[in-house]
């Protein structure tokens, strides 16, 4: 019966049990209430949450939870005590309750008794729904898909922390010297045909300065770990929260996904990516399906020495593709943020779009630019609406406004009557005036784009840099790589403190330095 008016999913008061690295990412989208066996139901008592999401989590709270939400043969895990009487109170205090499944084909069963509790059932795996749908005890009535999600705030390139502004990307894509990185476990219970797929990409990331963050911390060739010729190569994991820079600073991830007929999208790709590093995978069906030639190593005939070996020839132009052709689509798709969203709404509670949205301000005065400012405008994929503010209402405005209105039939057009004696700050004072959207970009007409690398092509969509940008900034004004859109200001601190004559005031670069 829940539902109600939308919210914004950042009012949203989140009871959490889950490993570090959901934890992490959920922390700056909502309020979370992490729980343990030992403080829950005092904590829920104190603030009543808005909904309980529980992870297929092996540990949980920092170990607090280990042996209590997975099956394991210990005296701890018999009837998940803990588990169900913290389902049971949600039931009772009308509290939803979402399982979500971010384990994959590895934890295949050993998650049923603990997701049968819970109202919802979520599942990172698209071959788990069929398994969830026939659980003999299963409660809820919703079973759904739902991938991965990023938090861009930690692992944007622009996100570095300052004292590490030597080892952020330059402009040019160029990186500190650096090789193969992977992160992640070696598991020798698993197939044969992914153990040596697994085995493959090692091998040849030893030729090219590799180095494993071990995130089980175990080495040996009798042990369960690396086998024996990698051990010279093993660092110790840094922890999630140090993740990112080893990710940033490395020239190429590898990524062991699972193999076969899974088709889970592994979070250790979209976080490489998200980071603007290339990757290459082990045979993946998902990874193929989603990102095709940009990941190598995803198809069974991808030979990942050729490919470590083409992406390390020119390591910078293989950054430059990865943040133009693949960063703008996870920012889109995969933010933590938007996943969010769709937990509360399966847990029947509305919510408000979460993606930000940025208006086109234009000040058009000028007739004889009218046919080729329509035309760069309407490629502005990005655009919530656009403001026009102009001198000629019954010429130059007008016809530029009907031109887009029928160029972007979608995208609300306001077109702004202007006094000619007005300044270009306070002009575009009154456009941000006129409109609710986050973030306004102040259109330069008559720029052109601002040339680049040899082998880096111009924009064809100059608002995407900003746009993208906008997920991951705090502050309230964002650079763009583009002479045509070099700003975006958010909205409410136009409104509040007007717009800068300087355009330059308080401008912080893609790339997380300041200009």
């Amino acid at each position: 019966t829940r539902i109600g008016l939308p919210r914004d999913p950042s009012t949203l008061t989140v009871a959490l049990v889950a490993d570090e690295p959901l934890a992490l990412a959920l922390g700056p989208e909502c309020h979370t209430i992490c729980l343990t066996p030992e403080n829950w139901h005092s904590a829920l008592a104190a603030r009543r949450p808005d909904l309980l999401l529980v992870e297929s989590a092996w540990r949980a709270s920092a170990g607090a939870w280990q042996y209590r939400i997975p099956w394991y043969g210990h005296p701890t895990s018999i009837g998940l005590v803990d588990l169900r009487a913290l389902t049971a109170w949600c039931a009772s205090n009308d509290v939803p309750s979402v399982f979500w499944d971010t384990a994959g084909p590895v934890g295949r069963g050993r998650f049923d008794e603990a997701a049968s509790l819970f109202d919802v059932i979520l599942t990172t795996d698209a071959c788990a729904l069929a398994h969830y749908d026939v659980l003999p005890t299963r409660r809820g009535a919703i079973v759904d898909l739902l991938e991965p999600g990023i938090q861009f705030q930690r692992y944007h390139p622009g996100s570095a922390e300052p004292g590490r502004a030597g080892q952020a990307p330059a402009q040019d894509g160029s990186r500190l010297p650096g090789g193969a990185v992977f992160v992640g476990f070696y598991d020798r219970a698993r197939p044969l045909g992914d153990r040596e797929a697994l085995d493959r990409l090692l091998d040849a990331g030893l030729k090219h300065g590799l180095v494993i963050h071990d995130t089980a911390g175990v080495a040996g060739p009798d042990a369960p770990g690396f086998p024996e010729r990698f051990r010279p190569v093993i660092a110790p994991f840094v922890g999630t929260a140090g993740l990112p820079d080893v990710l940033r600073d490395a020239a190429v991830v590898l990524v062991d996904a699972p193999g076969g007929d899974a088709e889970v999208l592994p979070a250790a790709v979209l976080e490489a990516l998200a980071c603007g590093t290339p990757v290459v995978s082990t045979p993946s069906r998902a990874i193929r399906a989603l990102f095709g030639d940009q990941v190598p190593g995803a198809a069974q005939t991808d030979d990942p020495a050729v490919a470590l070996d083409t992406i390390l020839a020119d390591p910078a132009a293989a950054r430059r593709r990865i943040l133009r052709s693949v960063l703008p689509g996870l920012a889109r798709d995969y933010r933590i943020g938007e996943r969010l969203g769709r937990l509360a709404t399966a847990a029947r509670i509305a919510t408000l779009p979460t993606a930000p949205t940025i208006a086109v301000a234009v000040l058009h005065d000028e007739p004889s630019r009218t046919a080729p400012l329509s035309e760069a405008l309407a490629t502005l994929g990005d655009a919530s609406e656009f403001l026009i503010g102009t001198t000629d209402w019954d010429g130059a405005g007008s016809v530029l406004a009907e031109s887009l209105r029928a160029a972007r039939p979608l995208v609300p057009v306001r077109l702004v009557d202007q006094a000619a004696e007005t300044t270009t700050p306070r002009r575009l004072e009154r456009l941000a005036g006129a409109t609710d959207v986050d973030w306004i970009a102040a259109w330069s007409d008559g720029a052109t784009p601002e040339s680049g690398p040899a082998d880096r092509e111009p924009a064809a969509d100059p608002l995407e840099a900003l746009f993208l940008a906008t997920f991951f900034q705090h502050g309230d004004r964002v650079a763009g790589g583009d002479a045509r859109l070099p700003l975006a200001v958010r909205r409410r601190s136009v409104v509040a403190g007007g717009w800068a004559a300087n355009p330059d005031v308080n401008r912080v670069a893609l790339n997380g330095s300041a200009r």
